[in-house]
């Protein structure tokens, strides 16, 4: 467990080296309150599936996505726990409502951007 944690850390610190963003997979932010598939999350970083980085790392940690064209958030955080912390914002981290939040804040798939 603690090999799976440092190598994730690596590939987190790798990642926020890439260049943001990629042209096909930009979905247009909603409106937080249209989120209802879970807490609405705060993530350090978010990135398109279709990056080869970020495809590497989920297909090492056993992770198949249901599409390569769809956002992916790493070190996420819910909302809930930084209200009060900073004013309900992220902070500099990205709001994001996603599908599946089953990684421990480590991973959150198929994500789009909300409006706070």
């Amino acid at each position: 467990m603690q090999f799976k944690t440092s190598f994730i850390t690596f590939a987190l610190t790798t990642l926020s080296v890439i260049t943001r963003g990629a042209a096909d997979c930009n979905p247009a932010p909603e409106p937080a309150s249209e989120c209802t598939t879970g807490p609405i999350q705060c993530c350090e970083t978010v990135e398109c599936g279709t990056l080869p980085s970020v495809s590497t790392i989920l297909s090492l940690l056993g992770i198949v996505l249901p599409d390569p064209d769809i956002l992916i958030g790493f070190t996420c955080t819910p909302l809930s726990l930084f209200i009060g912390l900073h004013s309900f914002s992220c902070s500099s981290a990205q709001a994001v409502c996603c599908v599946d939040n089953e990684y421990s804040g480590l991973i959150a798939i198929d994500c789009v951007p909300v409006i706070l």
